[in-house]
């Protein structure tokens, strides 16, 4: 809190490299992480680093049937376990999965063009939220429900005129989800939204590029 900085502990650059998000803790006292590199396909890794600094890779990515290069930080789910999405499009298409405290990987849902996920979250339901991106470039993009089982859902999709191309999700008072998009809305320059678990949007603002104190295209 002093501003101190101490490092714990060096990528090796080829085992393991290029985390792709935040660290979570573990309900063991450890933190968890996803690279997008490294390991012996170079589709990254799932790894835990100790308090002390201590890194243990615990999976490695083939870029095939379990996925390649995770995107952002593990969410850990209300059962201990983690849960990820892909960075990048492997053979079977855009996959998120779980994977234990041990490194065990079992994929959950896999994805077409259509459905890029862009963020993954927990909501206070123990359910999971995110958004997706429209990578084959024809719509504007949803708001997804994932159950730890696997089960998906667009709980809504993006007309532009209430937004497109959305790109990151919160949790917020009451249960209900807050996020933003990258274009779209009354000035086409992005908005600013709540959504219930069920599917509910509110636009709350509209950027607008002709009012420079206001901003637009937000993107985290």
């Amino acid at each position: 809190p002093a501003g101190s900085i101490t490092v714990l502990s060096n990528f090796d650059g080829v085992q393991i490299q290029q985390p792709s998000g935040p660290l979570t803790l573990g309900s063991d006292g450890n933190f968890y992480g996803f690279t997008r590199g490294g390991g012996p396909s170079d589709f990254g890794t799932f790894f835990r680093a100790a308090p002390d600094g201590t890194t243990t890779v615990l999976h490695t990515f083939t870029g095939g049937a379990d996925g390649a290069a995770p995107d952002g930080a593990p969410v850990r789910g209300t059962d201990g376990n983690f849960y990820g999405i892909d960075g990048v499009l492997s053979p079977s298409g855009f996959m998120i999965f779980r994977v234990t405290p041990g490194g065990v990987v079992t994929v959950l849902t896999t994805l077409d063009l259509s459905h890029f996920p862009e963020s993954l979250i927990l909501g206070k339901d123990g359910n999971f939220y995110g958004v997706s991106f429209d990578a084959s470039g024809v719509g504007n993009g949803t708001v997804f429900k994932l159950t730890p089982a696997g089960v998906w859902t667009d709980i809504y999709t993006f007309d532009g005129t209430h937004g497109a191309y959305p790109n990151v999700l919160v949790t917020g008072p009451g249960g209900s989800l807050f996020g933003i998009t990258g274009a779209g809305g009354t000035k086409g320059n992005g908005v600013v939204f709540s959504i219930t678990p069920q599917g509910s949007l509110t636009v709350i603002h509209n950027f607008d590029a002709t009012n420079l104190a206001d901003g637009s295209i937000p993107v985290s």
